[in-house]
């Protein structure tokens, strides 16, 4: 069985700004935030936002979707999450994608994550326990080797996280440490 990884989206592949930036993909979506100075608008307030892509996220995930099935998961609504993936193309790399901020108990009831390696990727360790705890809630075999931390995305060209393969090879790396575990050679 093939193992399981599970992505934060945001600040870890992607940084989404308010507003239009020429360097991202645009989307437009129903928010909260009206045009008015920040302040709250009423429900059909519309707003830009651009989401820029972190360098090397696509050859990223395509390596990665070699070795491991893929999930991805925000803290944003998942009309946000749906927009931003199919604007930036992302979307046809994973399995499935779901919004920590939406309800979605089913999220992992067909997984098996009792019987196959798994890893979460996220960059705040906030989420990362907010989506342990629904792992947990699976009888998921879980320990500290699970998390792998990634430095913060905040939209800068320059930034190399993904492109050095260092990330790559932590997480197979890992992944090839939890499948000699007894568990998942039996």
């Amino acid at each position: 069985m093939r193992p399981l990884v599970f992505l934060d989206f945001d600040e870890t592949l992607v940084h989404t700004v308010l507003g239009y930036h020429e360097d991202g993909y645009e989307i437009c979506m129903d928010s909260p935030w009206g045009a008015d100075e920040g302040g709250w608008g009423d429900e059909d307030s519309y707003t830009t936002h651009t989401v820029l892509v972190r360098p090397g996220a696509q050859e990223f995930l395509v390596q990665l979707g070699a070795v491991a099935d893929l999930y991805l998961y925000s803290g944003g609504a998942q009309n946000y999450l749906t927009e931003a993936l199919e604007a930036t193309g992302l979307d046809v790399y994973l399995i499935d994608y779901f919004s920590l901020y939406d309800d979605n108990e089913d999220a992992f009831e067909e997984l098996e994550l009792q019987r196959r390696a798994w890893l979460l990727v996220d960059n705040v360790a906030f989420y990362g326990t907010l989506v342990q705890d629904k792992l947990l809630e699976t009888d998921a075999v879980f320990s500290e080797d699970n998390f792998v931390h990634v430095r913060d995305f905040f939209g800068h060209a320059s930034d190399s996280v993904l492109l050095n393969g260092h990330l790559l090879h932590r997480i197979e790396r890992t992944l090839q440490q939890q499948r000699q575990l007894p568990l998942f050679t039996e």
